[in-house]
Parts: C-alpha cells; structure tokens; sequence
C-alpha cells in the first residue's frame, strides 16, 4: 500500500517498525546507506546478468 499513499518521503524504507521490522504497525524503518549507492547496484546488475545470463536491455 505505500507505493500507492500520497505524502511519503522519497528514498526511505517503509514496513512493520516493531521486532527488527517483522511485524507491528507499519512506518518509516531504518534504510541501510548501502541500499541508495548507485555504484554498488550497476555492479550488482551486471553481476546479475552475467551469473543468470541473461540480459535485460533498458
């Protein structure tokens, strides 16, 4: 539902907020740095693709 609720912040990690993000009401959560380093996720793409070989063109 929060891809679709006006008003949220961009770049922020929604879902439950009680026992490490597992279960309670749902809210903004820790995001780790890592998940927004664009370097990091180009490498883990072609490493994807290369490991699955197969290529999505975009």
């Amino acid at each position: 539902m929060c891809a679709t609720q006006v008003g949220l912040e961009q770049q922020r990690l929604y879902g439950p907020t009680k026992r490490a993000q597992t279960v309670g009401a749902i809210g903004m959560c820790p995001l780790d740095k890592v998940a927004l380093d664009e370097t990091l996720a180009t490498k883990l793409w072609s490493v994807s693709e290369e490991k699955t070989s197969f290529n999505w063109a975009l």
